[in-house]
């Protein structure tokens, strides 16, 4: 098993050891309980990037007599989707939650009415009754790679999907903070798909402004087509991400350089 996978497995199992106990702490009946009921909810419509941390919650979870039921939205990063699951789960017979939020606010009115516990991923919600936060700087990792692309110059386009997830917009946040400050200038494109990502990429290569991905997916749909933009320019692309398709471009030198995203190594 890679280093990066035994991160993630590790971290499944703290996850839920830690939810147990707070779990047991509370007495949820005057009997008992043999199974307690725990929810994780992520902001991602694959389960492909949290495969790892699935089987860490999955093996802790059977040691500690935890029922996990791992939920994917239907669209990533869509609130309205997460706002309906989390009210379901609460509604059910969950007794605690672990939540990778899509921004701070959408879940606050349900988790300020919740019963269970809840444990926020890589993100938060503006509720005190959010028990534990396991919680990346992704304003601090956006600004390091963007101190990186300052050697490809100062005018920077930023690219990200186009939603409202409060981790992008820290990222964006964080590397047009270093862009303006060392003199350049920033025009943001929020991508509403692959299509539009790949379009904005061969209408944009001639410019000499660089491009800073935001985000895992539009980083993924960039590097689909880098190979056919090097046939009539050379661009310089950096971004958050990773996967096959951005680690085989990054090897074939279509990419200067690439953030992992990892809320699992804190």
């Amino acid at each position: 098993m890679k280093n990066e996978e035994k991160s993630l497995y590790l971290l499944g199992g703290v996850l839920i050891a830690l939810l147990a106990v707070l779990t047991l702490k509370q007495n949820f009946s005057e009997r008992p309980r043999s199974i307690y009921n725990v929810s994780v909810i992520v902001n991602d419509s694959s389960a492909a990037r949290w495969a790892n941390a699935r089987r860490g919650m999955e093996s802790a979870g059977a040691e500690f007599n935890v029922d996990i039921n791992f939920i994917t939205l239907y669209d990533s990063n869509n609130i309205g989707q997460q706002q309906k699951l989390f009210e379901r789960e609460i509604e059910g017979d969950a007794e605690a939650i672990v939540v990778s939020p899509v921004n701070p606010d959408g879940l606050k009115s349900a988790a300020d009415a919740a019963d269970a516990r809840i444990i926020t991923i890589g993100g938060k919600i503006n509720s005190d009754k959010v028990q534990t936060k396991v919680r990346a700087d992704d304003f601090t990792a956006a600004a390091e790679l963007a101190e990186i692309a300052l050697e490809s110059g100062k005018d920077f386009f930023i690219l990200s999907e186009n939603s409202d997830a409060s981790n992008i917009a820290e990222r964006i946040a964080g590397a047009q903070s270093v862009f303006l400050r060392n003199g350049g200038s920033v025009e943001i494109f929020r991508a509403a798909g692959t299509e539009e990502t790949a379009a904005f990429l061969r209408e944009n290569s001639g410019s000499e402004r660089a491009f800073f991905i935001a985000d895992e997916k539009t980083l993924t749909d960039a590097a689909a087509v880098l190979e056919e933009i090097f046939l009539t320019f050379e661009v310089s692309v950096y971004g958050v991400g990773g996967g096959p398709g951005v680690i085989s471009a990054l090897e074939n030198n279509l990419l200067k350089a690439v953030s992992v995203p990892d809320y699992f190594a804190l």
